[in-house]
């Protein structure tokens, strides 16, 4: 089960983009908003977290950019049950020389969160 609501508006990218505060590491960039989309079946939860992925044609062809992806999806769901709020996050890989290892973009994604206060 996905513990994440994926953003897949370009209205909701846009305003997250526009009001988030952003957090960076060396291979992500983490802007986070307040989550305006209300959400039935995660209400009983502390928080729900929004999150979408953006990652540049620089990153690599289709087929790094959609590994990347998943992996991204995949640690997410490892930290999102763990929500202390509900917001809305938006991923935004920036190039690289070497594809980063899944544990480095869990260690950046917990990093991350946790600097934002998300999770604990």
């Amino acid at each position: 089960m996905r513990n994440f609501i994926p953003i897949k508006s370009n209205r909701d990218f846009s305003r997250i983009h526009k009001t988030g505060a952003s957090y960076r590491t060396r291979s992500l960039v983490m802007l986070v908003a307040p989550s305006k989309q209300q959400c039935t079946v995660l209400k009983d939860t502390a928080g729900t977290v929004c999150a979408g992925f953006s990652l540049s044609k620089k990153v690599g062809n289709a087929v790094v950019r959609n590994r990347i992806k998943r992996r991204l999806k995949e640690a997410l769901m490892c930290f999102a049950g763990r929500a202390t709020r509900n917001v809305s996050v938006v991923f935004i890989v920036r190039s690289f020389e070497t594809e980063p290892s899944f544990a480095a973009l869990c260690c950046d994604m917990e990093y991350l969160l946790k600097k934002a206060g998300i999770i604990l």
